[in-house]
C-alpha cells in the first residue's frame, strides 16, 4: 500500500487508523474514515 502511495500523484493523503481489517465496520471507525475522506474531497475537488 505504501509503495502505491509513493507512486501516486499529488494531491494525496495517507491516513492510518489504529485498527484491524474488520474494525472499520464499527461505527466510530467508519465515521472517522468517512470524515477524513470528506475533508480531503472538500479541499481538493
Amino acid at each position: 500500500m505504501r509503495s502505491a502511495m509513493a507512486r501516486a500523484a499529488e494531491p494525496k493523503q495517507f491516513v492510518v487508523l489504529p485498527i484491524g481489517h474488520f474494525d472499520i465496520c464499527e461505527h466510530h471507525w467508519r465515521t472517522q474514515a468517512v470524515e477524513e475522506a470528506v475533508a480531503w474531497f472538500r479541499t481538493h475537488l
